[in-house]
């Protein structure tokens, strides 16, 4: 109790700074994710484009069957699903690593803080003495 009342002040301060500074880079991180994911789909549509283009360019020379070019596509859209696997992954490893960043931060800071006592230390005592001291188990003599 003493020591959670004593540092209510710097957790309260420590945690709305917490959640401004979170705020602020999760509206950025998002901004920064739109952006990137505008590109991306723009780069995987130009790139889908180029090789649907280029399998039925091929497809209809003869120069491939059409299990060649079944293959292609499906080889498409499974590298696309592994691309957009892996982006996920990073993702969630970056957010993680933001609040780790938080959790070391804090202790970091806390490591600072400790009881307040007051001007004058007590001295410990120089000896501790029980008398009269009885125990017993319930319903038991």
């Amino acid at each position: 109790q003493i020591r959670a009342g004593t540092m209510s002040a710097f957790l309260s301060g420590r945690y709305r700074e917490t959640v401004a500074r979170i705020n602020r880079e999760d509206r950025a991180a998002a901004d920064t994710g739109a952006r990137m994911s505008l590109v991306g789909a723009l780069c995987g549509g130009l790139g889908s484009a180029i090789v649907w283009s280029a399998v039925v360019l091929l497809l209809a020379n003869g120069r491939i069957s059409v299990g060649h070019a079944g293959t292609a596509v499906f080889a498409l859209q499974t590298v696309g699903q592994s691309v957009r696997g892996l982006v996920a992954v990073g993702a969630r490893a970056v957010r993680t690593g933001l609040y780790m960043d938080d959790w070391s931060s804090f202790l970091d800071k806390a490591g600072g803080f400790r009881m307040r006592r007051g001007p004058r230390r007590l001295e410990p005592p120089k000896t501790i003495e029980v008398t009269s001291v009885t125990h017993r188990y319930a319903g038991k003599d």
